[in-house]
C-alpha cells in the first residue's frame, strides 16, 4: 500500500507502507512518528549485447591471391611513348634510304626524279607496310608470345630447375664414387707399381754396344 503526502510546496515523494524499506523516524519535538522519504530505486542492470563479431583478417599464408594489383600497375603505367628501344637492342633494324642506296659517282647517278621518287617509295611502304602489319598483327603476336613465355618462364621455374637439381645431386654421388674407387683401388696400384720401379737404373755407356744374347747376329 502507498500513498502520496507533500512536504512544503515544492516537494512530492511517494510513501511506501513497507517497514522493511522505509523505517520510522520519530521527532524528538512533537513525539510523532514520520516516515523517511523512500529512496529511488535503480533499476536492475541489463547485460549488454555483446558485440558483433569481427572478421578475422584473412591468413597471407593461406589466401587465394591472383595480385591482382599489380595488373592494375601495368594499366596505369605510362610508357615511354617516343623512346621504345630503351636498352637499344635493335640498333641494326635503324635502316633508311641512305644506308641501303648509294651511287658512288657522278657516272653512276641516276635521273633525279628517278632518285627522289625511289626514296620516296621505299621510305614510304617501309613506314606504313610496317604500321599496317602491326595494327593487324601485333597486338595478336603479342598475346602469343606472352603465353609462349609464361610456358617457358613455368617450364623453367617448376621442371627445369628441379631437374637441374636432382642432376647436381646424382652427380655428386658419382663424383663421391669415383673419389672411394681411386684412393682406395687406383691409388694402391699406383703406389705398388711406383715401388716395383723405384730400384730402376739407367745406365748410359759410350762404348760399344753390347750384343744381347737373344739378338740374332746380323752380317755386315
Amino acid at each position: 500500500m502507498s500513498r502520496s503526502s507533500s512536504l512544503g510546496d515544492d516537494e512530492k515523494y511517494e510513501i511506501v507502507d513497507n517497514p522493511k524499506s522505509t523505517p520510522e523516524q520519530s521527532s524528538p519535538t512533537s513525539g510523532k512518528t514520520t516516515h523517511a522519504p523512500p529512496q529511488p530505486e535503480r533499476a536492475p542492470a541489463t547485460p549488454s549485447a555483446p558485440a558483433p563479431p569481427t572478421a578475422s583478417p584473412a591468413n597471407p599464408q593461406t589466401q587465394f591471391d591472383l595480385n591482382f594489383e599489380r595488373g592494375n600497375e601495368v594499366l596505369e603505367t605510362m610508357i615511354n611513348i617516343d623512346d621504345r628501344d630503351g636498352y637499344k637492342i635493335n640498333e641494326p633494324l635503324k635502316l633508311s634510304f641512305a644506308e641501303i642506296y648509294a651511287e658512288p659517282g657522278a657516272d653512276y647517278h641516276s635521273i633525279a626524279c628517278v632518285w627522289t621518287n625511289s626514296f620516296r617509295a621505299f621510305e614510304l611502304t617501309r613506314i606504313y607496310t610496317y604500321k599496317i602489319l602491326t595494327l593487324i598483327l601485333g597486338i595478336p603476336i603479342a598475346f602469343i608470345f606472352g603465353l609462349i613465355f609464361a610456358f617457358v618462364t613455368f617450364m623453367a621455374i617448376w621442371i627445369g630447375r628441379p631437374l637441374m637439381r636432382l642432376t647436381r645431386m646424382g652427380l655428386a654421388l658419382v663424383f663421391q664414387l669415383t673419389a672411394m674407387i681411386a684412393i682406395y683401388a687406383v691409388r694402391p696400384f699406383f703406389y705398388a707399381a711406383g715401388a716395383c720401379f723405384s730400384t730402376a737404373r739407367l745406365h748410359i755407356s759410350k762404348g760399344e754396344p753390347i750384343k744381347e744374347p737373344w739378338y740374332p747376329e746380323q752380317s755386315p
